[in-house]
């Protein structure tokens, strides 16, 4: 058998190989590959795990036990380490998933999961108010770009948002 651990993101392409099946462990749930393209996105902390599928078939079950999820193309599952490991699985655009090395793509995505993706990638740590979080922004940054021009963007959104920048911590009001 083929497998791997992950904490992170990760995007593979496994060949298929009934001799030899491929399993990627992360964060309290396997995933069964069959012969696919799929991303996983699984940093320690965050409330959920997911999985998209590109193209193929994998396999979803929660370590812990409990009923399997089998995606098609074009879905994601979500993993809720809160819950008890539920797994929901909804339809999405897999051209605008994280799989995209070049950009930052997000659709309809909160404040703080926008800050998420980009203190991954810049190293800084954020807060963002609570009022803020219940705003929803859609859009994509290159992954070369200065990140002052970044949070320029953000802030010239006619929300009225502040961004205070020290170096090492944003903080959103």
């Amino acid at each position: 058998e083929r497998r791997v651990w992950v904490e992170g993101e990760a995007y593979f392409e496994v060949a298929h190989d009934a001799r030899r099946p491929f399993i990627v462990e992360s964060g309290g749930q396997s995933i069964r590959v069959l012969g696919t393209r799929f991303n996983i996105n699984t940093y320690e902390g965050d409330r959920a795990i997911y999985t998209t599928l590109v193209e193929g078939s994998v396999a979803i079950s929660p370590l812990a036990g409990g009923d399997a999820v089998t995606l098609e193309p074009g879905q994601q599952a979500e993993y809720s380490r809160r819950k008890g490991g539920a797994i929901a699985v909804k339809a999405v655009d897999t051209s605008l998933d994280s799989l995209d090395e070049r950009n930052f793509i997000f659709e309809h995505a909160s404040v703080t999961e926008i800050m998420e993706s980009l203190s991954r990638w810049y190293d800084f740590e954020f807060e963002v108010s609570p009022l803020l979080d219940g705003l929803r922004f859609s859009g994509q940054f290159p992954r070369c770009e200065n990140l002052d021009k970044i949070l320029t963007i953000i802030a010239s959104t006619g929300t009225g948002m502040q961004i205070n920048y020290d170096g090492t911590k944003i903080t959103l009001r």
